[in-house]
């Protein structure tokens, strides 16, 4: 193996064998010099770097799709969440609008029944002895002893108070008749 023949041989054997253990095809008709399985090398490593390079712009675009389809999805989850919450604001809204107004309405009905309490109560006292205790109030007596006055009143004191109860009461009567028409 001394010769120089027999040594370019060896590396031309070792070079298509290598070749052979890489996964790389060789062909049958390959060359058999140095010169020519290099050449050859490169070429393949020119082919497969170009292989390369599209496989990776083929990579780049398919990303590039993929992030945009994540994107618009996003945009619209996004979209969907706000026309969500918009739809919540409104209803919300319309639920507070329409808990006021049932409030405002029953405020005027409240206030409405409250002015014919008052209107009413305004014909005075329509039994003898709350308008005695009307009279005799201011004066730091307490309850039962104005009862007890009003029992120990007289005929005639307790006359005066029913016929003044009993005028009340027809006025009270009137301010009704007037309210049902």
């Amino acid at each position: 193996m001394n010769s120089p023949r027999a040594a370019k041989r060896t590396v031309t054997y070792l070079h298509l064998r290598q070749l052979r253990t890489a996964g790389r095809e060789v062909p049958e008709d390959a060359p058999t010099d140095n010169m020519g399985i290099i050449k050859m090398i490169k070429q393949q490593a020119r082919a497969s770097k170009l292989d390369l390079d599209h496989a990776r712009k083929e990579a780049a675009i398919a990303n590039k799709k993929l992030l945009a389809a994540q994107k618009r999805a996003e945009m619209a989850e996004a979209k969907a969440a706000a026309v969500k919450s918009k739809v919540f604001a409104a209803k919300q809204k319309a639920a507070a609008k329409a808990a006021t107004k049932a409030k405002a309405v029953e405020r005027k009905r409240h206030s409405v029944a409250q002015a014919k309490m008052e209107k009413i109560k305004s014909s005075g006292a329509v039994t003898a002895r709350s308008l005695f205790f009307q009279q005799q109030k201011g004066n730091g007596i307490g309850l039962r002893q104005l009862q007890q006055q009003f029992n120990s009143l007289g005929a005639a004191e307790k006359k005066a108070l029913v016929d003044q109860a009993k005028k009340n009461l027809a006025k009270r009567n009137e301010i009704r008749q007037s309210m049902k028409k």
